[in-house]
């Protein structure tokens, strides 16, 4: 039977329970007597109907790891195993006391968004996705009993950046530079070939002269510079086969490192230094490697491209993902497209 205990202001409920066969006292407390006589009532219900039920005093943090290791780490790569590292350290340094059986909604958003504080709208999206992952399983293993994260937001700051990409104009200028330039320096090809594919400089590095057929390009592969190793793709989507042009395949082919590789690995500070040099060159504004990804992107759907096609070439699983990441760049699609429209009904 439950006995309670008023503490100062507080009322503590202690009831028996049993875990892996043992009985055990448990106890919890709360502001009100009613709260810590309904609490043991539950309790007392769980155990009579055979529930076996205590909450863990294992910390967020060490729990979070423990998942990561069991359920997650065997399927990623390296590169991805890393940012699990980063968030393990950062559930330690914002909920480093926290622990399963002391979590509360407003324990959980307290500390969310301390850590909102220090780190951009999509670090917390990440962390904040990957942790209610966890708990999830964290009930099916039995170490808590209550959803308390189900209503967790998200307060940090949005970014109004936008994503960078060059202008159609400058896309045009660059793509002539690097056919005139190829055999310059070898990471003309490679700035070439993300800028015609859309394609991820891990994808880049990876491809191979067997990748190329018939004016196609499979993409299979990454390159990660991590460990400088070729693992699979960033997701099942990034395994894709995408046209290009028959010049892009005769100098892939012309190109090529050896039989194996088209490009030699490498690491991305040496592939960056070649295209801020161009651009500088080219006197076209500095936008990062991956930013050829975005331009490819923005050049087809400045042409029309239709946006299923762009998501599937680019490797998403669904246009709602590539038009998330590219809605500015479509809103002003849409205004100019309402100033032409108005024009025509104008005449």
């Amino acid at each position: 039977m439950a006995s309670f205990e008023k503490r100062g202001k507080k009322w503590r409920a202690v009831v028996s329970v049993m875990e892996a066969g043992a009985r055990k006292k448990v106890s919890k407390t709360f502001n009100l007597k009613r709260e810590a006589e309904a609490w043991a009532t539950e309790m007392e219900s769980d155990r009579n109907n055979g529930v076996i039920l205590v909450e863990s005093d294992m910390l967020l943090a060490d729990y979070f790891q423990k998942w990561y290791e069991q359920y997650r780490k065997p399927d990623i790569r390296n590169s991805t195993a890393n940012t699990y590292h980063t968030q393990v350290y950062r559930l330690k340094k914002y909920f480093g006391d926290v622990r399963l059986n002391n979590m509360s909604s407003t324990l959980l958003q307290e500390r969310l968004d301390e850590f909102a504080k220090d780190v951009s709208y999509s670090g917390v999206s990440t962390l904040l996705t990957r942790l209610k992952s966890a708990l999830n399983d964290a009930i099916l293993d039995g170490y808590i009993r209550n959803n308390v994260w189900s209503r967790l937001k998200n307060r940090a700051k949005v970014s109004d950046k936008k994503l960078k990409f060059m202008s159609a104009t400058d896309f045009k200028r660059l793509q002539k530079y690097l056919y005139e330039h190829l055999d310059d320096d070898e990471r003309n090809l490679m700035i070439l070939t993300a800028l015609e594919t859309g394609a991820r400089q891990g994808e880049v590095l990876a491809l191979s002269p067997t990748d190329i057929k018939d004016d196609t390009l499979s993409i299979t592969k990454s390159f990660s510079p991590y460990n400088m190793e070729v693992t699979l793709p960033k997701t099942p989507e990034s395994v894709r086969t995408i046209t290009i042009s028959h010049r892009l395949q005769n100098v892939l082919l012309e190109h090529s490192y050896s039989d194996q590789q088209i490009f030699r690995y490498c690491r991305n500070s040496y592939i960056s230094f070649q295209l801020r040099k161009v651009l500088k060159e080219l006197e076209i504004p500095n936008v990062s490697f991956h930013a050829l990804r975005h331009s490819h992107v923005s050049f087809l759907l400045y042409n029309d491209v239709a946006l299923e096609y762009v998501s599937k070439r680019i490797g998403h699983k669904n246009p709602k993902i590539t038009l998330e990441i590219y809605a500015h760049l479509l809103k002003e699609r849409e205004l100019n497209e309402s100033e032409k429209t108005i024009e025509l009904l104008s005449e």
